[in-house]
């Protein structure tokens, strides 16, 4: 995107309650990320950060669309394979408490890194296990995304200036030539409306 700022102020606003549904819907985020890609020919690549648990939403088929569109996908993989409850954190006390169902169950979320291998792979993306640790996105985009996109898309949305401050230096510029040069900003009849108090 080269909006930035809405980027930005999207993912601030971005948490965990954000949805009221629990689950993971891979293939439906596959196919809106798809979706959100404009025509034109710079660079594109979709970021999945997932443990890659589906239900039922066939995620292998949603990267057909960006095979054909010439899409990479980057699956980042959280989780264990095993197997492992989710711990939440209360952002008040610092409490951990693990995530259950309504059944009172703790909820156990798995990895499935298989399918997230073969998403980018069949894309020839980028499989990124970063298992339980914390993510080094950084890292990440040096050595997976980087490479795949080039350094000059990435550097064009890091460095994005405003449009809208071209055009206030240019009529700054005019306003300066013209009082450097003598040029008159009114002609004569506005400046003896504007002495006149406006009267005609």
């Amino acid at each position: 995107t080269t909006d930035v700022g809405f980027f930005q102020m999207t993912l601030n606003n971005a948490s965990p309650k954000s949805i009221s549904r629990g689950g993971t819907s891979l293939g439906s985020a596959l196919r809106k990320g798809i979706a959100t890609f404009a025509g034109g020919t710079a660079p594109k690549l979709l970021v999945v950060i997932t443990d890659g648990e589906d239900h039922d939403s066939a995620p292998l088929e949603a990267t057909e669309a960006a095979l054909d569109l010439g899409i990479p996908i980057v699956t980042i993989g959280f989780g264990s394979e095993d197997g492992a409850p989710i711990v939440l954190t209360d952002p008040e006390t610092g409490a951990k408490t693990q995530l259950t169902d309504r059944d009172g169950n703790t909820v156990i979320s798995r990895l499935d890194g298989e399918l997230l291998r073969e998403i980018a792979l069949k894309t020839e993306g980028a499989f990124i296990p970063a298992g339980v640790a914390s993510l080094d996105l950084e890292g990440i985009v040096q050595q997976h995304i980087t490479p795949i996109v080039g350094t000059s898309s990435v550097r064009q949305t890091t460095s994005l200036t405003p449009i809208h401050s071209r055009f206030i230096g240019l009529a700054l510029l005019c306003i300066i030539l013209a009082h450097v040069l003598g040029t008159p900003l009114f002609s004569r009849t506005e400046a003896t409306v504007q002495s006149s108090g406006g009267v005609a």
